[in-house]
């Protein structure tokens, strides 16, 4: 599909794992703002319907991020298509879901290391002629704040998130003489639109416990940060990590956990 001639002069962001969930949301955010979008997405289903809800303003390039050659295919549809490219969004993940250390080893961390720290750096590299043409180029990495501490997610996801803070530190002394910026967001908890969540007032419950601003993040606010790393507000800001967790970080989940529990077994003892 051709971007028609009416938005070619626009600002370009390429987002990975743009087909659902968080990059769906980034996507519409940076769409709202008026830029162009490479909709990079391994689901082709989920690529399409991006492509026809935005009516032309972005474009679909399948790819599985795991294969070295679909990767280095990518890159060079996007330099054909885009003059420039303003924006990539490294967001998409490999699913993980092997808790056992040896079959997560095994079975997912190759893929995972490649979808989601090696091959992105590659795609960074394989884009850089294109990303210095802009007048305010900008990477941006979706982490997690699993990078600080362990959660139900596998071996290979808490390694991966962890490392993205040093990897972002590095590339961001690699390219700032090209003045592109490179940061980093860690969003906590996410309510995603449309998912679920099974017994909801228990999880609120749990949420209100921990996370001193009582809700979880919006996929909405995500795009807005992430809006907010590509504009020309942050262009001195490089290198940099923010964790969007609503201060989730910022308690003590063990003395949490036993208040809890000391307040439980006070009400249980009036009963």
């Amino acid at each position: 599909m051709k971007i028609p001639p009416d938005i070619l002069k626009s600002r370009v962001a390429v987002i990975t794992g743009a087909g659902q969930g968080i990059g769906a949301e980034i996507v519409r955010g940076f769409v709202e703002k008026g830029y162009r979008i490479a909709l990079v997405d391994y689901n082709r289903d989920a690529g399409l319907e991006q492509e026809r809800r935005w009516e032309g303003k972005g474009k679909f390039y399948p790819c599985d991020l795991s294969n070295q050659q679909e990767v280095e295919a990518l890159c060079r549809s996007l330099r054909d298509d885009f003059e420039a490219i303003d924006v990539i969004i490294h967001n998409a993940r490999s699913p993980a879901k092997e808790r056992d250390l040896l079959q997560n080893l095994e079975n997912e961390w190759d893929r995972a290391i490649q979808v989601m720290l090696k091959h992105p750096i590659m795609i960074n590299h394989l884009l850089l002629e294109s990303l210095k043409k802009s007048s305010n180029p900008s990477i941006l990495y979706i982490g997690s704040t699993n990078a600080h501490f362990i959660s139900q997610q596998p071996l290979s996801y808490h390694v991966i998130k962890g490392a993205l803070s040093q990897t972002v530190r590095y590339l961001a002394c690699e390219y700032g003489a090209h003045k592109i910026r490179v940061n980093l967001l860690n969003p906590g908890i996410v309510d995603i639109p449309g998912r679920p969540k099974r017994n909801p007032q228990f999880f609120q419950e749990v949420v209100e416990a921990v996370i001193p601003l009582k809700r979880t993040v919006l996929a909405s606010e995500i795009a807005d940060f992430c809006l907010f790393f590509s504009s020309e507000q942050a262009t001195y800001l490089t290198g940099s990590s923010l964790d969007l967790d609503g201060g989730e970080h910022l308690q003590d989940h063990f003395n949490l956990m036993m208040n809890q529990m000391r307040n439980t077994t006070c009400e249980m003892a009036k009963i």
